[in-house]
């Protein structure tokens, strides 16, 4: 399967943050709410767009509550980073001339954050953020309007994330899907899953 051109997911993918977002959601809910709701259940919101789940728990004032998760991802996310081995092997795509890009549920201010603090820029030429397109993943219209953003040729992508709204987004869209096994809590019954960063080299035909 051999691509030249490969979109990631963000969280779950490239980044380590499912901690800080389900404790932030945690601590929204218990002062919002005064529900509290049990780890396994929150982080079924991964994948989706923020405002998605605010709606989801029924969040009063959408603007206001989504600010005050924002803030305390943020908190919480002091020490969060790379997963272990994919910035080695970002280093080794760029090398090699593979381009990148980055498909998310965040919106472009959550993203940028994040994007700022790991210097995205190093690696990425394209993003599209959930506040760019009128539907989300698992509809195929983020994938499409990335291919039209970034003027790529759908035989020469494939797509990376870890749940399996990033796997329909992509397989809707007629693109090939990599689990990122490393961030997904299981192998969602799919054929191509990495177990570790650097397995996607061997899965591209680029090791």
């Amino acid at each position: 399967m051999k691509r030249r051109h490969l979109i990631f997911d963000c969280d779950g993918t490239l980044v380590d943050s499912e901690g800080p977002i389900i404790k932030g959601l945690h601590e929204l809910l218990l002062e919002e709410k005064g529900l509290e709701l049990p780890y396994e259940e929150l982080v079924k919101c991964m994948g989706y767009p923020g405002l998605a789940t605010i709606r989801h728990y029924g969040l009063e004032n959408e603007k206001e509550a989504m600010a005050k998760w924002n803030e305390k991802i943020a908190f919480y996310s002091k020490d969060s980073g790379f997963f272990k081995g994919v910035e080695e092997l970002l280093g080794i795509l760029l090398a090699k001339g593979v381009t990148m890009g980055v498909i998310t549920s965040r919106n472009r201010f959550e993203y940028q954050y994040t994007a700022d603090l790991l210097h995205f820029d190093d690696y990425f030429t394209c993003s599209v953020t959930c506040d760019e397109t009128r539907r989300h993943k698992p509809d195929s219209e983020p994938m499409l309007y990335y291919l039209h953003k970034a003027k790529a040729k759908l035989n020469d992508v494939i797509y990376i994330g870890d749940t399996m709204a990033d796997c329909n987004c992509a397989r809707n869209a007629g693109v090939p899907f990599i689990l990122a096994g490393w961030g997904s809590h299981d192998d969602l019954g799919l054929e191509n899953v990495a177990k570790s960063p650097l397995d996607i080299l061997e899965i591209i035909g680029l090791n």
